[in-house]
Parts: C-alpha cells; structure tokens; sequence
C-alpha cells in the first residue's frame, strides 16, 4: 500500500485552507489508508529558506522529519490557500530545503488550491504544478480547486455542501 504524505502549507493563524486539508485526512482515514502523514506548516515552524538540509549545519526538527517523510513517500499532497496568485512562501521554504532527487523526483504529487474568491486558487494550483515540474515530480493533472471555502466547510474540516463532498470524494478516489 502507498505511504501517502500531506502538506496543509498556510501558516496564518486564521487560515482556511487547513480545513480542507483536515476534511482530505478524514476522508483518507475512512479508506482505511495505513500509512497516511499530515505536516501542518503552521505547526511546524518552517524557517526561512537558508540552504538545502543536506548543506545546513544544524537543520530544525521540522525540516528533519519532513524530508525522512518525504524520502518514503509515494504520493504527496499538496493544500496550498492562493496568496497573490501563488502558493504560500512556507511551501517554497519547505521545497528549496529538501533534497529533490530524495524527497519529489518521480513522485506523484495532488494539487488542492484553496480561495476565499469564486476561482478556486487556480492562479496557485497552477504555480504548484510548475513547481512539482521542475523539481522532477509528477503532478497530476486534476486539481481539486476549492473556491469560497468557508462557503464549502467549517473551522473544522466538515464539508458542508453535498457539491463539494462529491468533488471531494472524487479527488480522494484518483489517488487511491
């Protein structure tokens, strides 16, 4: 069974997109994944980008456990809010840090944009996409685009609209 790795990349303290990502682990947990990780950026304090882990002296606890994850993973993962058209910069910190032929080449890798607007986060769904690109990885091709999210699921991560349960549902099934 695939090791299965998500990344909730807002590290608001009033953010909206870790509830979509809440709602993505509990609908994996009732498939009964085994080997299911959730890294919740805001909780583990990412630091500013200084080098790769591999060159750092002293690397933080977090970008530890993150790239012992990422290294055994199959398939990440990604919920990203859309900041100004892109991904959040904890993302990008967490990306340049790692060593991508370890942690993302060839990996697959689910793109979930999260907007407070009627667009979804596209603009940023898109960026990510690029960005699992260049880095060797394989984003696949259906983003699950999340618009007006406070619309679509609570504080908690319940979904609240039956639209969004189906589209939730058919995202949790294409990476199964």
């Amino acid at each position: 069974m695939a090791k299965i790795t998500l990344i909730s990349c807002s590290t608001r303290p009033a953010r909206k997109s870790h509830a979509v990502a809440l709602a993505l682990t509990a609908a994996l947990k009732t498939r009964s994944i085994k080997d299911f990780v959730l890294f919740d950026l805001l909780e583990e304090q990412i630091p500013m980008f200084v080098d790769r882990i591999d060159r750092m002296e002293d690397p933080s606890d977090s970008l530890l456990r993150i790239s012992n994850r990422l290294k055994e993973t199959d398939k990440l993962i990604l919920v990203s809010p859309e900041y100004n058209g892109t991904y959040t910069a904890a993302l990008k910190a967490v990306v340049d840090s790692m060593n991508v032929s370890e942690c993302f080449a060839g990996k697959e890798v689910y793109i979930v944009a999260v907007s407070g607007g009627i667009r979804g986060g596209i603009r940023a769904g898109m960026q990510m996409q690029m960005l699992m690109l260049n880095i060797m990885a394989k984003p696949m091709p259906g983003m699950l685009l999340v618009p007006e999210v406070t619309k679509h699921f609570d504080s908690e991560g319940q979904i609240l609209s039956e639209q969004m349960q189906g589209m939730v549902d058919r995202f949790v099934s294409s990476i199964l």
